[in-house]
């Protein structure tokens, strides 16, 4: 703690006034100021420590959110790869499933379907089925 410094003004030169206790005036108003600029220092340091620390957060934050993120996008593109394989997969069993030449063996071996003879085969013309509509 400081010490309080006192300013003593000199006696009176005249004898009479000689019993006069001095003067003694206070010097705190300057050292009331320095401790006041003193107070307004460490304010401002705090105060740009605080904006540095925040804005240093705020950095590592983004940063850490960009990397979670690049992990996202990764996870995610892997993903739509495996999906976009499987899909070309089954669109090559479809196009397998679909063929005629596997519904016909189909038919003729688990259905035991056969060609039909040429007497069982009967043509049918737009004319004749207008002709049978009207009495």
């Amino acid at each position: 703690m400081r010490a309080k410094r006192v300013r003593f003004e000199s006696l009176p030169r005249d004898p009479s006034r000689a019993g006069l206790l001095p003067r003694v005036q206070s010097v705190s108003a300057p050292a009331g100021r320095e401790k006041a600029r003193r107070a307004k220092e460490l304010w401002a340091i705090l105060l740009t420590t605080l904006i540095i620390l925040v804005g240093a957060l705020s950095y590592v934050w983004q940063h850490i959110q960009v990397i979670r993120i690049g992990y996202e996008v990764e996870r995610l593109n892997a993903e739509l790869s495996a999906l976009t394989q499987e899909e070309k997969e089954l669109t090559v069993k479809i196009a397998q499933l679909k063929s005629l030449a596997r519904i016909d063996e189909i038919a003729r071996k688990r259905l035991r379907m056969v060609d039909p003879a040429p007497s069982q085969i009967i043509l049918f013309s737009g004319e004749n089925q207008s002709n049978q509509k009207a009495p």
